[in-house]
C-alpha cells in the first residue's frame, strides 16, 4: 500500500511540474522538435517516392482509358444515352 502511495505522489508531481509552461516549453525544443525534424529528415524522399509514383499511376490510367476508348468500335457500341433517348412502347 505504502508503495503505490509513493509512486502515486511522484506521479502527480511530474504531471504538475508537466503542465508548467516553461517545462512544456522546454520539452518541445529539446525533446519533441529535434525527433520530429529527424523522422521528417529521414522520412521526406520515401513521401516524394510515393507522390511521384501515385501520379504515374494515375497518368498510366488515365492514358489506358483513352487508349481504351479510342480502339472500342462505336456502330456496335450501345449505351445508355442511346438507350434512354429511345421511346417506350406502352402496350
Amino acid at each position: 500500500m505504502e508503495e503505490k502511495g509513493i509512486i502515486y505522489k511522484w506521479v502527480e508531481k511530474m504531471a504538475v511540474h508537466l503542465q508548467k509552461e516553461e517545462n512544456k516549453r522546454l520539452i518541445q525544443l529539446y525533446v519533441i522538435d529535434p525527433i520530429l525534424n529527424h523522422v521528417l529528415d529521414r522520412v521526406f524522399p520515401y513521401i516524394i517516392l510515393t507522390c511521384a509514383l501515385f501520379s504515374l499511376l494515375v497518368i498510366l490510367v488515365g492514358m489506358t482509358f483513352v487508349i481504351i476508348l479510342l480502339k472500342v468500335p462505336n456502330n456496335g457500341l450501345v449505351t445508355a444515352a442511346s438507350v434512354l433517348s429511345q421511346p417506350i412502347p406502352i402496350g
